[in-house]
């Protein structure tokens, strides 16, 4: 029977000193990673913030705007148009609004695919 090949144990030390010589360097690199991220979304948040301002500013201005006031008055002028539509002329009677008829040959189950498309 064979041999089993020897596998060696990594000694703990060793194992220890690794991850303590590669943890600082990896905390480091998240570190920056989550500052660039941070900073990235402030931004946004900021330039969202200022654009809700402006909005609350120009919804302000017009709930203050005397125009509308005049909402009503333009509100009964397009109903005067609506009105005044209603004594349009009649279309010519050979204005016709059907669309034409279109006749097709009876399937007969000969060539299925050339009787569908």
């Amino acid at each position: 029977m064979p041999t089993k090949p020897q596998t060696q144990q990594p000694n703990p030390d060793d194992f220890l000193a690794h991850i303590t010589a590669a943890g600082p360097a990896k905390f480091d690199d998240l570190q920056s990673s989550l500052d660039a991220k941070y900073d990235s979304l402030s931004t946004s948040i900021s330039a969202h913030s200022s654009c809700l301002h402006n909005i609350n500013l120009q919804l302000a201005k017009l709930e203050k705007s005397p125009s509308s006031l005049e909402l009503p008055s333009v509100l009964g002028s397009i109903h005067t148009l609506a009105s005044s539509s209603s004594q349009l002329p009649l279309p010519p009677e050979n204005f016709s609004t059907k669309p034409p008829k279109i006749t097709l040959s009876i399937f007969d189950g000969t060539n299925p695919l050339d009787g569908l498309f």
